[in-house]
């Protein structure tokens, strides 16, 4: 039927049997080696977990659906599921039902607790006994045993409290602007690592929260903060622990007092853009300890101030930069490593009234780099 051929081509033109694509003469049937049905491999339609997912339950099976009956195949017993904290495979039991393959492992999985999924070319086959060419990989953690998971979009005043803890970040979180996220004194907050987006890798970045928080705990009842980075926003944190946490980014506002770092960086910066002044207001670090810590500030206002008073530094180094650097405290301080650069400065810097655990100005001279060759 010359009118249903030519619907099946597209000339660019209104169509007719004079189309531009020349097909006749037509030949009357199928060409001797044109295969009447195609034999194809089983194809994977779903899986749970789905790949680089979070919060999967650690006693649930994982399973894989196709799009036909399928069997047992030559790399069937290759199928494995392998621990990344514990750096050991799981114990696994397989079974076939129609389309699906169902993975059963020994035990529970451990919580929290990254794992990956793997299934071989040729693990499965089809009914017509054609086997899988393709791997399939899925990575993902499981759900934490106990607390509360949280992330994504915080659109209204909220409160994490003790009874909830601790509490997972799975995700980045956005403290909407006018929006205040508080934390109570006692609540932990562990950022979970996730999966890299190009590769089939672990993502061994931090948890990212922007916006507006207050964690004010007292000397009975701390507040732990674990792989963390804060920006663009205001955060006033007070009897804290913070382990692997960051501060970045030129409009952050930063008020910590009373708490101990260790690991990660504190960056401020209140350099202004004509565009977005971003964040404007005073900050303090106070009666800190901070390990293995390095600490950046730009103070590049008039009218704002920064003080670093009473903190101890410990394997850290604190660098000011800016114009208006001389208005910047740093008072009361002790800094503790005689053997490496304590503070950094290539601008006018008060920092008199601090302890460098030693009274060799020579020594002390060493500690301090001012980008030109040294002298007291």
């Amino acid at each position: 039927d010359l009118a249903i051929i030519d619907r099946m081509i597209d000339d660019g033109i209104d169509q007719g049997t004079d189309s531009r694509v020349s097909y006749l003469p037509l030949l009357s049937k199928p060409q001797t080696d044109t295969p009447e049905k195609a034999v194809l491999e089983p194809i994977l339609l779903s899986s749970n977990p789905e790949h680089k997912s979070l919060g999967f339950v650690p006693t649930a099976s994982l399973s894989l659906t196709f799009d036909k009956t399928i069997a047992a195949g030559a790399q069937y017993s290759g199928i494995t599921l392998y621990n990344f904290t514990t750096e050991r495979y799981v114990s696994l039991t397989k079974t076939i039902v129609g389309n699906t393959l169902t993975i059963k492992p020994g035990v529970a999985l451990d919580g929290k607790t990254p794992y990956r999924l793997t299934v071989p070319v040729g693990a499965v086959k089809g009914n017509d006994g054609t086997a899988s060419k393709s791997a399939y990989t899925r990575l993902f953690y499981t759900r934490p045993q106990t607390g509360t998971e949280v992330g994504g979009i915080i659109s209204e005043n909220t409160t994490w409290v003790k009874s909830g803890a601790p509490y997972y970040v799975m995700g980045d979180i956005t403290i909407q602007e006018g929006v205040t996220l508080t934390i109570e004194p006692g609540v932990s907050i562990e950022g979970l690592r996730g999966f890299d987006d190009d590769k089939d890798e672990l993502d061994y970045g931090q948890r990212q929260i922007t916006g507006r928080l207050i964690a004010q705990g007292n000397a009975g009842s701390r507040i732990s903060m674990q792989n963390l980075r804060f920006t663009e926003g205001e955060y006033t944190i007070q009897y804290g622990d913070l382990k692997d946490v960051s501060v970045e980014r030129w409009n952050t506002v930063l008020n910590l007092s009373d708490s101990t770092m260790v690991g990660g960086s504190i960056s401020l910066s209140d350099y202004y853009y004509s565009w977005d002044p971003g964040a404007d207001g005073d900050e303090t670090l106070e009666r800190n300890r901070f390990e293995d810590v390095t600490l950046y500030a730009y103070k590049d206002r008039v009218g704002t101030a920064l003080t670093i008073r009473n903190n101890v530094f410990y394997r850290s180094k604190l660098t000011i930069e800016g114009d208006y650097s001389d208005t910047v405290t740093i008072k009361g301080n002790s800094f503790l490593d005689l053997d490496r650069v304590a503070v950094s400065s290539r601008w006018n810097l008060d920092a008199t009234g601090n302890f460098w655990g030693t009274t060799d100005l020579s020594i002390i001279d060493r500690m301090i780099d001012v980008g030109i060759d040294q002298g007291t």
